[in-house]
């Protein structure tokens, strides 16, 4: 009998964001673990896994046969959506790839981005850079979640095409208004953890031999945004 997959904090947030769809294509797919659960969960009609090294390939397909899921699971080599046919661009998973990796991926691919129905992205790490991205370029983030594991903050987006382009305050680019409604204890600790980051910044550029004031002063207004965003979270908690 085969067992079902069991994924780990991080990959289950980013599952559990993936609704009933036709085609579901999972870039970057390196074990194809979220391809096995989407198919074991019957979410989608047709799941592609894909990958820019034959390794990661390889390994997937080991994953897939395993777990006797091979008749719902195509595994594509390939660089991003590149290898994706307009007709599959329903639902597509961007994860575990830093912020300023996936905002290339998403320019230089942007014809079939905004072809695509929804796309769920989870940055390792750099994630204003995808949030200023989205604002930049009218995709709109429709869903924020966040979760830890293993003591590090991670956060997921879906987001869809189509929008508006938006000119926020830069503070939302360090937290999205998705994630702002949500006030959790994890929103509150990602807002400690930035506004502690941010400082550290701020602490480097000043003892730095060129300062830029100016980035300084918007560094410093960001941090107290932020900081009225913790206090009002945890006024209302």
């Amino acid at each position: 009998m085969i067992k079902e997959i069991e994924l780990e904090i991080r990959l289950l947030m980013i599952a559990e964001m993936i609704p009933k769809c036709d085609v579901l294509c999972d870039i970057g797919t390196d074990h194809a673990y979220i391809p096995i659960y989407a198919a074991q969960k019957d979410l989608c009609r047709k799941i592609i896994a894909t990958d820019i090294h034959e390794g990661p390939l390889r390994m997937a397909r080991r994953n897939i046969e395993n777990y006797d899921v091979s008749n719902m699971i195509e595994t594509r080599i390939g660089d991003g959506l590149n290898c994706l046919y307009d007709h599959e661009l329903d639902i597509v998973l961007i994860c575990g790839m830093g912020g300023l990796t996936i905002t290339e991926m998403l320019q230089l691919q942007k014809d079939k981005v905004n072809k695509c129905r929804q796309l769920i992205i989870q940055c390792m790490y750099a994630d204003e850079m995808l949030r200023g991205y989205c604002y930049e370029n009218g995709l709109d983030i429709v869903e924020e979640r966040i979760c830890m594991e293993r003591n590090k903050l991670y956060t997921a987006m879906r987001i869809t095409p189509g929008g508006q382009q938006k000119n926020l305050h830069p503070v939302f680019q360090h937290i999205s208004h998705a994630l702002l409604e949500q006030e959790t204890s994890l929103v509150l600790k990602y807002l400690d953890r930035r506004i502690t980051r941010l400082t550290r910044v701020v602490h480097g550029r000043q003892n730095a031999k060129e300062c830029d004031s100016e980035e300084i002063r918007e560094l410093n207004e960001i941090i107290e945004r932020l900081k009225e965003f913790k206090a009002k979270s945890l006024k209302g908690s």
